[in-house]
């Protein structure tokens, strides 16, 4: 078994260390030395990573599975009072109303999407590739395959920014999603003044390819999910 005590406050898991080692590299690695050195108690600290997205991991670690209700999006929904839903079935609901859950319903995406980016951040410490794949495909299914407008916070590129390198699948989400979203010069100019040099590059590169009719190459058109993904290396 392996104790990891995760964040500032060191939450304790205690995970069976066999699993951890076919599906992480990092946690292979500990299992190597702590071999080497002959000792029965493994502790391992992770500050880095915050207990909750964690706890997604271990259900990925036992189930194979991105469980987003790990995270808690199972309890949380667009504040609606009982009596909205009944005014909804009778049309009766006003504008100002339906603005409200609208909004309320994006800034819940919104918040997944952040808290999903935040979580390949944390497999790619791990070094688990298809967590962070797996990751990536629903990813590509809220904020790019959707046929309703979608949105990312800046605090969501400036996680981005910080944590990755060029060239990173979540850096090529975010710049498919603003090629996707931002279609007029108003929107293009105002993005620009806060979003990072890498996406504003990238986002403007995809516009000269498709207006030299490079069509082949036009991220707006449905994407394929393994264009997101990074190398597999099966544990052994």
């Amino acid at each position: 078994m392996v104790t990891i005590l995760v964040g500032e406050g060191e939450m304790p898991f205690i995970l069976h260390q066999a699993p951890l080692a076919r599906k992480s590299q990092y946690f292979k690695d500990v299992s190597t030395s702590e071999q080497e050195r002959e000792t029965d108690e493994v502790v391992v600290k992770l500050s880095s990573i915050d207990s909750v997205s964690f706890k997604v991991y271990t259900h990925w670690v036992y189930g194979s599975q991105l469980d987003s209700g790990a995270m808690g999006y199972h309890m949380r929904k667009a504040p609606q009072s009982e009596d909205f839903m009944t005014r909804h079935e009778t049309t009766l609901v006003s504008k100002a109303e339906r603005e409200a859950t609208q909004k309320a319903t994006l800034d819940l995406c919104s918040e997944l999407a952040h808290d999903l980016m935040r979580l390949w951040t944390h497999a790619d410490f791990l070094g688990d590739a298809r967590f962070q794949n797996t990751i990536a495909d629903e990813l590509v299914k809220r904020l790019l395959d959707r046929n309703t407008p979608t949105v990312i916070h800046m605090k969501t590129f400036a996680l981005v920014d910080e944590q990755t390198e060029s060239d990173c699948p979540l850096r090529q989400i975010c710049i498919h999603w603003a090629d996707r979203e931002l279609t007029k010069k108003s929107d293009m100019k105002v993005f620009s003044e806060t979003a990072p040099k890498w996406l504003m590059s990238g986002l403007l590169f995809s516009k000269i390819r498709r207006e030299q009719g490079r069509w082949e190459e036009d991220p707006r058109r449905v994407p394929t999910k393994r264009r997101y993904h990074v190398p597999e290396v099966v544990q052994t």
